[in-house]
């Protein structure tokens, strides 16, 4: 029979394994991953006035989390929310002082950020480290997805860039003192400050590295044009030697027309609605084609008469009221 102090030893470390076992399965439940999170998000090393709150953790403590509804706030007014993100990691990398994850990705993401002196709001939320000597370990993401963004740059109170429904898919993200990344797709909606209501829609695939953001292919989609082409930026003008790296390089391809179409008289064959026609040939810049409506030759008379270069005939023509081989005559070039 083993002494009195081994056995107590033994059951101590049965007793110390139980309890070990019991926390760890604990914290694969919801509510308790949700608890300690929250607990933990107090001692982020935020500046004064901002809060970081999360409505839900879920997941896998060894493998990969899931937080929904995550909020950040200063003074109470929201700067970001995050409808869900999810990591995905190795626990093995992270105890042996490995900052990377394998997989991150954020889904309905809203953020405003305001310009404050030289600066944005949004970028002083982590409190600087005061040992500047040592910087830690840069945190890496091997691959990164965001879908459904939308973001606003407020620079000043009257003039705000807006960008909406962002999908980013990228990967060997690294977040040290420049945040660097290849982006194999990027596409976004943007309005810029000066027209809130002209919006540019891009696409591109590229690279953000230390020095410069190069975009090729680089695609902007306008309702009055397609811009092809690249585009290398330096990150910074200050540097003489950065500057010179810029070189942009765009092509346009402008719209062949535009076809109008007055759904308010579609399919009624009571005539097209000239006004409208009227008012969009006068405002572009670029061949007119009418749809909806058109009952007559009259008709097509009064739309040449008014600029347009061409008109799409549905109903008129199924029902015989306009006869093809007299149109094709009379308006034949």
């Amino acid at each position: 029979m083993p002494p009195r102090w081994l056995r107590w030893l033994r059951n101590a470390g049965i007793g110390l394994l139980v309890l070990v076992v019991a926390i760890v399965g604990a914290l694969q439940l919801s509510p308790v991953a949700t608890w300690v999170a929250r607990r933990l998000l107090t001692y982020a090393p935020l500046n004064p006035g901002y809060a970081l709150e999360v409505g839900r953790v879920s997941g896998n403590l060894f493998s990969h989390l899931q937080f929904e509804d995550l909020r950040l706030a200063r003074d109470g007014r929201e700067l970001a929310h995050v409808d869900r993100l999810e990591a995905r990691y190795q626990l093995r990398r992270f105890l042996a002082g490995e900052t990377r994850l394998q997989e991150l990705t954020a889904t309905g993401v809203r953020a405003v950020a305001r310009r404050e002196g030289d600066g944005w709001d949004l970028a002083k939320v982590l409190r600087e480290s005061r040992d500047t000597s040592a910087p830690g370990p840069p945190m890496i993401v091997e691959r990164i997805a965001v879908d459904d963004a939308n973001l606003a740059a407020q620079l000043a109170p009257d003039s705000v860039a807006r960008f909406r429904h962002l999908v980013l898919r990228g990967r060997d993200l690294v977040a040290g003192q420049r945040l660097t990344m290849l982006l194999d797709t990027v596409g976004v909606a943007f309005a810029p400050p000066a027209d809130s209501s002209v919006w540019f829609q891009v696409a591109a695939r590229g690279a953000a590295l230390n020095d410069e953001l190069r975009l090729g292919p680089l695609r902007v989609h306008t309702s009055r044009s397609e811009i092809n082409g690249r585009a290398v930026i330096p990150r910074s003008f200050d540097d003489p030697r950065l500057a010179s790296r810029l070189d942009v390089k765009l092509s346009a391809l402008p719209l062949a027309g535009l076809l109008v179409t007055a759904v308010h008289r579609e399919g009624k064959m009571q005539g097209t609605d000239l006004f409208l026609m009227e008012d969009v040939v006068e405002a572009a810049s670029f061949p007119v084609y009418a749809s909806g409506g058109i009952r007559s030759l009259a008709d097509l008379r009064a739309l040449e008469d008014r600029g347009v270069a061409a008109a799409i005939i549905g109903m008129a023509l199924y029902t015989g009221v306009i006869d093809p081989r007299r149109a094709a005559e009379e308006f034949s070039e």
